[in-house]
């Protein structure tokens, strides 16, 4: 089974290679599946390299290029992997779009493609050792990915008995308000990066909500049940120990009833920085509140999303003989 690891690109505009490292040795990285958590982490000398590709998202139609004399490069230190790749002239078509995906930023890691043959279970730290893997390849991605292996998730001791997924759009006009007038607050928009204060600060609570009151939270950024993760389009959030809550299991009686589940911004009023924008400036009629930055309180689960809100809702619950993923 190929397994996939991230990396962000190191990329000079106007260039004709691209570098970076592939692997950081002793790192955890997060694995997170329908029931929950683990980690992986590589040990230095583990890997092994005889013939890689280089692809566009995992596409091996869209080859760039291969170890032994084919543009690409790895090397190996005490501490991380390094890789580099050369795109010679004259330019594939495959090569000349990688490059200008480069430049505008469209593709920013890489993602490093393994076959895993040898690993140890560590109960105590969630976390699975990786011993001995072969580098089948490598692939320049747009964002990276998180999603690990049930089948893994399976051998530890324990493991979760609830857990959700979802991810929240940037840039949405969301209706808030239909009273009607001139220079009425009726929508209101996130940028991106608009709760990355409330996401970096470790000391600030964010929680997966089943209303809009902090206090239902069934997962939390601080008990570590709760992941958030943006970039310049979407913010990611995962939670595994989902509390079993009356509420909880409300929201899964209802996605079982077929009923289509959104994700909904719980904020500090009024908190942070935002602008007031026409939504039609040439008749200045309803405004828009366009926030920047904001304190974010949580997300809260409803089957009752804004209108004008785009969000992506997945929950899991645990049976009997394990998990069941819907």
């Amino acid at each position: 089974m190929s397994e996939h690891l991230y990396f962000d690109v190191e990329y000079a505009k106007g260039g004709r290679a691209v570098e970076g490292t592939a692997v950081r040795y002793g790192d955890k990285a997060a694995r997170r599946t329908g029931g929950g958590v683990y980690y992986d982490t590589i040990r230095p000398g583990s890997l092994k390299i005889d013939d890689a590709t280089l692809n566009i998202q995992h596409d091996r139609k869209r080859l760039l290029g291969r170890t032994n004399g084919g543009g690409l490069s790895f090397q190996d230190g005490p501490d991380r992997l390094r890789v580099r790749a050369e795109f010679a002239e004259p330019l594939t078509r495959d090569a000349a779009d990688a490059l200008q995906m480069l430049e505008k930023r469209i593709l920013r890691a890489w993602s490093l493609e393994l076959s895993i043959r040898d690993y140890k279970i560590d109960d105590a730290e969630r976390t699975r050792v990786i011993t001995g893997a072969d580098v089948t390849g490598i692939a320049l991605v747009d964002r990276p990915g998180f999603t690990g292996s049930a089948a893994v998730l399976r051998e530890f001791s324990d493991y979760q008995d609830g857990a959700f997924e979802g991810s929240y759009k940037y840039n949405q006009d969301e209706t808030i308000s239909d009273e009607p007038g001139r220079a009425v607050v009726r929508k209101r928009k996130f940028r991106p990066g608009a709760f990355r204060q409330s996401i970096q600060d470790p000391g600030h609570e964010v929680g997966l909500l089943t209303s809009r009151n902090p206090n239902d939270a069934v997962a939390s950024k601080r008990s570590g049940t709760l992941f958030l993760e943006d970039d310049d389009e979407t913010l990611n959030v995962t939670a595994s120990s989902v509390a079993d809550t009356a509420a909880w299991r409300d929201l899964l009686a209802k996605r079982d009833a077929g009923l289509a589940l959104a994700l909904q911004p719980v904020i500090k009023a009024d908190s942070g920085e935002y602008e007031d924008i026409p939504e039609n400036p040439g008749d200045g009629t309803a405004l828009v509140r366009t926030y920047s930055a904001v304190k974010l309180l949580g997300f809260m689960v409803t089957p009752r999303p804004t209108k004008g809100s785009e969000s992506e809702v997945n929950l899991w619950a645990q049976s009997p003989l394990g998990l069941t993923v819907h």
